[in-house]
């Protein structure tokens, strides 16, 4: 069986973020770029069957865009599937949650109170 690859976009109107949508590969007719002034970096363009979206590039948009999928950003520097957390540990300098290939990352303190409480709502 193929995978469904899907790729998370915004509608940009005026400079606001209105629509967040999972494109799957078969919505997209044809991808562009453009250049905003006063940078290097590109944005891609997705032009679909829903109308043009833009990639999702930054942790804001991802956490705003996944947060129904069980995604939630524990500190500044993540967002993380909350479903894929094998255990936490909660050292005297760091909280941290680790992953079932080994991997972690850090949790903050008020971010951990919110965690706690979610996992408990989804355990009873």
């Amino acid at each position: 069986m193929a995978e469904i690859y899907k790729i998370t976009g915004i509608r940009v109107e005026k400079g606001r973020v209105i629509e967040y949508r999972d494109l799957l590969f078969d919505d997209i007719f044809f991808v562009t770029s453009f250049r905003p002034t006063n940078t290097s970096n590109r944005i891609l363009i997705f032009h679909t069957r829903y109308g043009e979206f833009q990639q999702v590039n930054t942790l804001d948009g991802i956490k705003k865009a996944w947060r129904n999928h069980g995604f939630l950003a524990l500190d500044s520097v993540n967002v993380v599937n909350i479903r894929s957390i094998v255990r936490v540990e909660d050292n005297m300098d760091q909280i941290l949650a680790f992953f079932p290939d080994g991997t972690s990352t850090t949790i903050s303190r008020q971010k951990y109170r919110k965690l706690k409480k979610y996992l408990n709502q989804i355990t009873q």
